[in-house]
């Protein structure tokens, strides 16, 4: 992202850059108290998803398969981004839509991504399914 669209982004949201810090803190934490031979039980992917019409939907849909594909036991969830006005019909691993232009929405969606991450490093292994 060119650095004046960040400082912009940042401005606006300054309450994102925070909330940011702490999931990638928290991401960390989580991930050095497993040992770094063991990956985590959930990944978040963040981009368009398909059945909206563009390059990064199809790529994140695709990468979200692979990944899927490659590790079945992992709990995957995407968080598309959609257009204004729009609605899509997506499919169960989509947990959770960010409305373009909707600052509350990035923020609702950091803190769940924030409380799903806090569930698994306070219980036991979460799996697939849990939440």
């Amino acid at each position: 992202m060119p650095p004046q669209v960040n400082a912009s982004l940042s401005a606006k949201l300054p309450g994102m850059k925070v909330r940011k810090l702490m999931l990638e803190g928290q991401l960390a934490a989580s991930l050095r108290s497993r040992g770094t031979a063991s990956l985590p039980s959930r990944v978040a992917v963040i981009g368009n998803y398909l059945p909206r019409q563009c390059g990064i939907a199809t790529f994140t849909t695709d990468l979200c398969d692979a990944i899927g594909a490659e590790y079945e036991t992992l709990q995957l969830m995407a968080v598309p981004v959609n257009d204004p006005g729009s609605q899509y019909n997506y499919p169960p691993r989509v947990r959770f839509e960010l409305m373009e232009g909707d600052p509350s929405t990035y923020e609702a969606a950091a803190d769940f991504l924030i409380r799903a991450a806090e569930s698994c490093a306070s219980g036991p292994p979460c799996s697939p399914g849990s939440q």
